[in-house]
């Protein structure tokens, strides 16, 4: 029996060695249909650092109308850290060819919420 890469889920604790992580930065997220770019955004993209982990990045998308950070808290702040709801989950995925393929990680969640205290 074969596993493949996908199909292999890591809760937020795996991945951050911590419940919360450190936003730097929010954008919207489009999905694409057919190659094609939705004109509407379908949620935001937390890009977060991981502070257990040596500052590593990761991006979660959420489908989150309103970011729960706006971008002058990000730039008026020491530090805001998120949660993200209990259905976090992250994958691997491969891309590019058999001679220069990568690996790379998905993240995604329902929601974030801000966490008030570090």
């Amino acid at each position: 029996m074969s596993i493949k890469m996908n199909d292999v889920k890591f809760n937020l604790r795996a991945i951050a060695k911590d419940e919360k992580v450190l936003v730097v930065e929010v954008r919207d997220y489009y999905k694409y249909v057919n190659g094609v770019k939705e004109s509407v955004p379908s949620g935001k993209t937390y890009v977060c650092v991981l502070p257990k982990l040596r500052y590593e990045t990761i991006r979660v998308k959420t489908l989150d109308k309103v970011a729960v950070v706006s971008d002058d808290e990000l730039n008026n702040s020491d530090g805001i850290y998120i949660k993200f709801s209990d259905d976090f989950n992250a994958s691997f995925y491969t891309s590019g060819n058999d001679y220069n393929k990568t690996i790379g990680i998905s993240c995604k969640a329902t929601s974030a919420v801000k966490v008030t205290s570090k």
